[in-house]
């Protein structure tokens, strides 16, 4: 089993109304955000099946299952 948490960046928050709205500014800051890359939260370990230490059994017909991670 893999956990993975990551923290995306976030696109400006420039709304119509906002005076710079559609200037150069504003473009460059959303094109800075899109081209970022996301921020890992959770240890790349956690993210590979074969170096995640993390296992789930899931017995036939049940739909869920819980892990708590802390």
């Amino acid at each position: 089993m893999t956990v993975t948490k990551v923290d995306m960046p976030e696109l400006s928050n420039i709304t119509e109304d906002y005076n710079r709205y559609g200037t150069a500014e504003h473009d460059r800051l959303n094109q800075e955000a899109s081209k970022s890359n996301p921020k890992a939260i959770a240890p790349q370990k956690y993210n590979n099946s074969k170096t995640s230490p993390f296992t789930a059994q899931v017995a036939l017909g049940k739909k869920e299952f819980t892990n708590e991670i802390s």
